[in-house]
C-alpha cells in the first residue's frame, strides 16, 4: 500500500467536486435578480452587493494599503480600487480594475500600486505618480495564458509583495505557485512551486520571501482509498463507492474516520531567498488554515490561523540560549551557530475562552 498515493487519489476528486460546487453556486448567484437598494432598505437578497454586483466571497489578503497621502482599499464586489483621503475620510476616486480585487502591493518607490484580481486572473498596475498624465489610471494588466489551450496560467492571484523596485511576487492560489515578475517588463520570469494547497499570504523582509498556504494540511486524512487497500488503519472504506458511485457526496449517515498519517505532508511556511529565489526553509506544524502573515524588522514572523476549535495567532522565532531584548543591535549580535538552531513556535489564542500571549522570532 502507498498511503501518499492513496491520499492524493481520494483528495483530488473531492477538491474537484468542491471547486465545481463553488463555481456552480457563483453562477446561480449571478443569475439571481438583485433587488435595488442596500440591506435594510428593501433588499432581501442574502448576498453582499455593491452597485448591483454580487460578491463571490473571494479571499482577501492585504486589501488595504497606505501612503503618505492616501488610503487604498480593494472594493471587492464593486471591482474597483477605492482611494480615500484620510483627512476628509472621503472616497476621492474609484478606479475600475479586474473582477473581484482582493490584494494590494505598493512598489517600494511608491510610484505604482498593484491589484490582484482574483476572478479575472490578473493584476492591474496603477500609476501613483502625481506628475504623470496617467496618474490613478491602470497602465498595464498582467496576465498569462497557455498559447495552445488559451487557458489562464495565472489562476486566482491573491497576495502581492515586492522584493525591490525590479522584482515582484504574486501568489497564484489555484496554481500552488508564486509567480516571480519582472516589474519593468511586466512578465513572469519564473514560478516558485509551493508544495501545499492555495498559497495566499506573503511577506518580504530582510532579503527573504515568506509564503503561507491557506490549506497546509496537518498530517490527517479521510481514511478512504482503494477497495483492495482497506486495512482498518489508514484505509477504512472504499472511497470510490462512497464518494462517486452512490450520490456524489460521502454517503449520508456513513461514519468517516479521520486518521493521522505520518507520511502525509504538513508544510505551513515556505522561506525563499529573494536574491536567488531558492527555497531556504520549510516549517511545519504551525496550523491548519493560515490566513495572514506579517514580519517585523528584526525577524519576528506572525501568522494568523485557525484550527478546528479556535482562532489563534502564532509567532515564530529561532531557539537561542541567551536571553535577548527586541532591539536591532541585540538581534544582529546573535551568532550564526545560534541562528542555525531549529525553529520553535508559541501560540497565543484569540478565542473567547482564553487569551495567552507569547513572543518568538526567526533570526535574520
Amino acid at each position: 500500500m502507498k498511503p501518499l498515493s492513496m491520499m492524493r487519489s481520494t483528495a483530488y476528486p473531492l477538491r474537484i467536486l468542491r471547486l465545481f460546487l463553488l463555481r456552480t453556486l457563483q453562477i446561480l448567484l449571478v443569475a439571481c435578480t438583485v433587488t435595488p437598494g442596500a440591506f435594510g432598505q428593501g433588499n432581501t437578497n442574502l448576498s453582499a452587493t455593491s452597485n448591483g454586483r454580487i460578491a463571490m466571497m473571494s479571499p482577501q489578503f492585504q486589501p488595504v494599503a497606505v501612503t503618505s497621502q492616501y488610503v487604498f482599499i480593494t472594493n471587492t464586489p464593486n471591482n474597483t480600487l477605492d482611494v480615500i483621503d484620510p483627512i476628509s475620510q472621503q472616497i476621492v476616486r474609484q478606479i475600475d480594475v479586474g473582477i473581484e480585487p482582493v490584494g494590494l502591493g505598493i512598489r517600494p518607490d511608491g510610484k505604482e500600486i498593484w491589484v490582484a484580481n482574483h476572478l479575472s486572473d490578473s493584476v492591474s498596475v496603477i500609476d501613483l505618480d502625481s506628475k504623470s498624465l496617467t496618474f490613478f489610471q491602470v497602465v498595464h494588466t498582467i496576465q498569462d495564458f497557455d498559447p495552445k489551450t488559451k487557458a489562464t496560467r495565472f489562476d486566482e492571484p491573491v497576495g502581492i509583495v515586492f522584493a525591490n523596485n525590479e522584482k515582484a511576487y504574486v501568489s497564484l492560489s489555484s496554481e500552488s505557485q508564486v509567480a516571480v515578475i519582472d516589474v519593468a517588463a511586466r512578465r513572469i520570469t519564473k514560478r516558485l512551486r509551493i508544495e501545499a494547497q492555495e498559497p495566499r499570504g506573503m511577506a518580504v523582509r530582510n532579503g527573504k520571501l515568506f509564503v503561507i498556504p491557506f490549506e497546509s494540511n496537518n498530517q490527517t486524512q479521510l481514511s478512504g482509498g482503494k477497495k483492495e487497500d482497506i486495512d482498518g488503519n489508514l484505509v477504512t472504506f472504499y472511497a470510490w463507492n462512497h464518494s462517486i458511485q452512490n450520490n456524489n457526496v460521502l454517503s449520508i449517515g456513513y461514519v468517516i474516520d479521520i486518521v493521522k498519517n505520518p507520511q502525509a505532508p504538513d508544510r505551513d511556511l515556505f522561506i525563499f531567498d529573494t536574491e536567488s529565489d531558492e527555497l531556504i526553509e520549510t516549517v511545519s506544524t504551525l496550523g491548519t488554515l493560515l490566513y495572514g502573515i506579517a514580519v517585523d524588522s528584526i525577524g519576528n514572523v506572525f501568522i494568523f490561523y485557525t484550527t478546528k476549535d479556535k482562532t489563534s495567532a502564532l509567532a515564530l522565532r529561532e531557539k537561542i540560549d541567551e536571553p535577548h531584548s527586541e532591539s536591532g543591535a541585540d538581534a544582529a549580535s546573535v551568532s550564526r551557530s545560534q541562528q542555525d538552531q531549529r525553529l520553535n513556535g508559541q501560540r497565543f489564542n484569540t478565542s473567547e475562552s482564553s487569551c495567552v500571549m507569547g513572543t518568538t522570532r526567526i533570526g535574520t
